[in-house]
């Protein structure tokens, strides 16, 4: 499959949708600024690998009770 545009302007728009879908989700939260949300573990990786997890978000990123599933 082939990209209508070139990689770098791809992960871009990816990320800034992301991004633009986080703000909203944080902002109905009720924090108001990105600080407030470091190591805050407010959100869970749930239904990715452990490698994963354990690679993207060092201490943490699963909750407690998920390995008992």
């Amino acid at each position: 499959m082939r990209l209508p545009k070139d990689y770098r302007t791809v992960m871009l728009n990816y990320r800034n949708g992301i991004n633009k879908g986080l703000y909203k989700i944080m902002s109905k939260m009720g924090i108001s600024t990105i600080a407030s949300y470091r190591c805050s573990k407010l959100f869970e990786a749930v239904g990715l690998h452990d490698d994963v997890v354990g690679l993207c978000f060092p201490g943490g990123g699963q909750p407690h009770w998920w390995s008992k599933l």
